[in-house]
């Protein structure tokens, strides 16, 4: 760090000639190399140190004083690199296709959606049924079931909406004035739109 007053900056305890890196958990971590260790730092009255160097500040360290482990995602007390099991859903990490998930360990049709939150887990082709109807999005020609088909629905997931005649950016059903681009509501219901509504 710089400083106009370098009062505000003085030695600690800490290590310098980092780069950052990402681990195996997607964790931002900094590869110290040869780093050289240095007093320290201390930053308007904070102190920034990583007593085990591995490249976790002691503040985001799970496991300060350990410096094989910095990371604990189930919080049961095994650090990630230990652990075989990260997110303690039953599911071994290496069987695990979400091990950081506990709500997903299976994608059946790999297709990047855990078969918990996927509407058809064996078609990899569809992942999504808007309107419920037992059709997947990609295969369905009326996503929100409105009647109106997909390709002719400005607003193919919102069974309420299928038009927006003024071109405004609000469809006709929640405008107060379809026609008329220049204006979209009347709080007061007068019958004259916000923008020209002087009162």
């Amino acid at each position: 760090p710089t400083s106009a007053d370098n009062s505000d900056c003085t030695s600690v305890n800490l290590y310098v000639g980092w780069a950052d890196v990402l681990t195996n958990d997607g964790e931002p971590r900094w590869d110290f190399g040869a780093a050289t260790q240095l007093p320290g730092l201390r930053i308007n009255g904070v102190i920034y140190r990583d007593s085990d160097g591995d490249g976790a500040l002691d503040g985001n360290d799970a496991f300060p004083l350990d410096s094989s482990e910095w990371v604990d995602s189930d919080g049961d007390g095994i650090g990630n690199n230990a652990d075989t099991d990260d997110d303690n859903d039953g599911v071994e990490d290496s069987s695990d296709a979400f091990p950081l998930d506990a709500s997903e360990s299976v994608d059946t049709d790999g297709d990047g959606i855990g078969d918990n939150a996927d509407a058809f887990p064996t078609d990899a082709a569809e992942s999504a049924d808007t309107d419920g109807d037992g059709t997947g999005n990609n295969a369905d020609t009326d996503d929100d079931g409105d009647g109106v088909e997909d390709s002719s629905d400005l607003y193919p997931l919102d069974a309420s909406e299928s038009a927006d005649t003024d071109g405004d950016g609000i469809g006709d059903n929640a405008d107060a004035f379809p026609m008329d681009a220049s204006e979209s509501a009347d709080t007061d219901g007068d019958g004259v739109g916000d923008n020209a509504d002087a009162f």
